[in-house]
């Protein structure tokens, strides 16, 4: 998309840079935010941590995936299932119940999702594949 609007990177560390950025002020936030006192840092299993670094990178990597092999649009739906499959997962394996304005707005969320999808024309298999392993590497990051 980048290339597409006329940027050009000399290596792979300038087409990256802003992925760095935003990583760095959120760590330098959260770290702020602790010391002013925001939250309370708790102990956690370092399997489990490094559980959910690997895969918040392959979620993050397959949606950036999907993204070059879709349209600008089908990534944004790909992100915006991801919500209504969580609470799905949440539901059948956790048991945990939702109210009935949360399924309300996730039924509009996937009715907007299948109208997008069915208009858009630039769908191919490799990035609907691709969309469907974010889809669930990130909802797997909850668990």
């Amino acid at each position: 998309m980048l290339a597409v609007s006329g940027f050009v990177f000399w290596s792979p560390i300038e087409a990256t840079t802003l992925t760095r950025w935003h990583l760095m002020v959120t760590f330098f936030t959260l770290h702020l935010a602790k010391r002013l006192n925001f939250f309370e840092s708790k102990s956690i299993d370092m399997k489990t941590v490094m559980l959910f670094r690997v895969l918040n990178g392959v979620s993050i990597g397959f949606l950036n995936l999907s993204l070059g092999f879709n349209s600008i649009g089908f990534y944004q739906m790909t992100k915006l299932a991801i919500i209504p499959f969580t609470v799905m997962l949440k539901t059948a394996f956790l048991k945990k119940q939702f109210s009935q304005r949360i399924r309300i707005s996730l039924f509009i969320l996937l009715l907007g999702v299948g109208i997008a999808s069915v208009t858009d024309l630039r769908l191919n298999v490799l990035g609907s594949v691709l969309s469907i392993l974010a889809i669930i590497t990130d909802v797997r990051r909850y668990y």
